[in-house]
């Protein structure tokens, strides 16, 4: 990828599990990698993304592709997914939610969300997963955070168990 198709992503939101929201302001080079520095708004930081690093960050979806992933995803998923103990899903689960695609996103709430004896720190990050996807969905519908957690809380009732 030339600095030129890198540049023409200034400007784009993105969001991360580790710094929420942002828009790209710049693209710089450290140790010979491309970064992307990421803008956050709300608290006027800036972050340092490598831009190699897909799971890291992942660009605003459309309306149609979000509601689409969601539809496929989160609801109509079925993940046949086991683990030797509770401390392997644990960690399972930790490594999964700094994944930002949201069809992984969507799979690990399913997953979670059909987990019966999940435990406080599952709990945790099913709750981050959550907030994640209602982020999206706000900045997408240029919506309050609380009616799209309420939307996003409508769409995992119809996970069929």
């Amino acid at each position: 990828m030339t600095n030129t198709d890198l540049d023409e992503n200034i400007g784009k939101k993105v969001i991360s599990a580790s710094f929420g929201e942002g828009i790209i302001s710049e693209v710089t080079e450290m140790n010979n990698e491309p970064f992307y520095i990421v803008l956050n708004q709300s608290n006027n930081m800036r972050h340092y993304v490598p831009i190699n690093d897909s799971s890291a960050y992942r660009y605003i979806s459309s309306e149609k592709d979000f509601i689409n992933i969601i539809k496929k995803s989160l609801i109509g998923g079925k993940y046949d997914i086991s683990f030797d103990s509770k401390k392997d899903r644990i960690n399972y689960y930790k490594e999964q939610s700094k994944i930002q695609r949201l069809d992984s996103i969507c799979q690990n709430i399913n997953t979670l969300h059909l987990t019966e004896d999940r435990g406080s720190l599952e709990e945790q990050i099913y709750q981050r997963l959550i907030e994640n996807l209602a982020l999206e969905y706000t900045l997408i519908k240029e919506s309050p955070i609380d009616e799209a957690t309420a939307i996003i809380h409508d769409f995992i009732s119809e996970i069929p168990s």
